[in-house]
């Protein structure tokens, strides 16, 4: 059995680890929250297998990062990733994106006028307005309490803030890159309205599993799609959760997924 090539790397002053042979093709991939760059390696056996490089990087607060002084706000992410692509242009002519959960809204928020050739996303936040605001209601906590306050933990172990409600509401997510989807109907941060809505807004085409229980990436002729498994929740919170989604790939064809086999 072949070893892929794995280096590890600073790219923009981020940790960052690259996957494969030398190429002209790259996925950037951004992990989710609890996530690090180390958990890319399952999609990169398959990415790399098909020719091309994966590029992942460690968000403040984790992996390599989490003793380290930089916090996980839009204000500092999105100019680390514009950072880091910008580094990888004069590398890699074709650039896709990997984002997972928050990890990729923000890589969304920053790469949104960038000329991806295509974006694979997982659980991703797509709204994160209406996230906070939910996450306000079940708080108990209104608008004008946050802003007095500044910030407010929560029983749920975040923090709400009113400096992050504000950099959301001034930085609407526009996004136009070719895009799939991977996203449980029960989705206990998304609602199917709000990812509804994203598909429409985005131009992304929603189609539906091929059978009951099972979760089957469909590339259509745009190379655009969401997938939504009805019959049990897809929720990637943690670093094996993700894992489960590791044959999501446009470089593999349609790989399907047992939603019995994925971890909830």
């Amino acid at each position: 059995m072949t070893t892929m090539k794995k280096q590890e790397l600073t790219l923009a002053g981020v940790p960052a680890i690259l996957y494969g042979e030398r190429s002209r093709k790259v996925y950037l991939y951004v992990h989710g929250k609890n996530g690090c760059k180390e958990e890319a390696e399952r999609f990169a056996n398959t990415a790399c297998a098909a020719g091309w490089q994966v590029l992942a990087i460690d968000l403040p607060e984790h992996g390599a990062r989490k003793d380290r002084p930089e916090q996980l706000l839009p204000w500092a992410v999105v100019p680390e990733i514009q950072a880091v692509y910008a580094r990888m242009q004069p590398v890699w002519p074709h650039i896709r994106l990997y984002g997972v959960s928050i990890g990729a809204w923000l890589a969304m928020q920053a790469l949104r006028a960038e000329k991806l050739e295509k974006a694979l996303l997982v659980s991703p936040v797509v709204d994160m307005e209406t996230l906070i605001l939910s996450m306000m209601q079940g708080a108990h906590v209104t608008e004008e309490q946050l802003k007095a306050a500044g910030e407010i933990p929560t029983e749920m172990g975040e923090t709400l803030s009113w400096p992050y409600l504000c950099w959301v509401r001034e930085h609407p997510l526009q996004w136009h890159t070719p895009t799939q989807v991977l996203y449980g109907d029960k989705d206990a941060l998304t609602s199917r309205a709000v990812m509804e809505r994203f598909r429409r807004q985005s131009g992304a085409h929603l189609t539906h599993p091929a059978g009951r229980g099972t979760l089957v990436p469909h590339f259509g002729a745009d190379g655009c799609c969401a997938n939504v498994g009805r019959s049990k929740p897809l929720i990637f919170k943690t670093t094996a959760n993700k894992n489960a989604a590791d044959g999501f790939s446009s470089v593999s064809g349609c790989l399907p997924i047992p939603l019995s086999d994925a971890p909830i």
